[in-house]
């Protein structure tokens, strides 16, 4: 009887606990602030693929959907099919995309 009325009393402290946790999370970005401060802003799969000269060395950021992981010799690779970064740069989920591309 003791548990029942100690769960009774403390279930919505818990739940509001697990709810503030759980927005926190939702609402941070997935790529870290001193990445996303020094990544050059608005650049998209066309830029990158029709002058990748310009951008060697430079900080961008792609996003999309993982189409394929490979285990390589020495190394790990994803086939990334670009889908338009939304909100915390996040992939919006859309039918449009840019083509291809792979991240090592």
């Amino acid at each position: 009887m003791k548990f029942f009325n100690f769960m009774k009393e403390q279930l919505p402290k818990i739940i509001f606990i697990i709810l503030l946790n759980s927005s926190l999370i939702c609402c941070s970005s997935v790529i870290p602030k001193e990445i996303r401060n020094q990544a050059l802003k608005g650049v998209s799969l066309k830029e990158l693929a029709s002058n990748p000269a310009a951008y060697y060395g430079k900080t961008v950021i792609l996003g999309g959907k993982v189409v394929v992981c490979r285990n390589l010799d020495g190394h790990g690779e994803i086939e990334v099919l670009q889908k338009p970064l939304g909100f915390r740069d996040r992939p919006r989920d859309r039918d449009y995309s840019e083509g291809k591309f792979i991240g090592i």
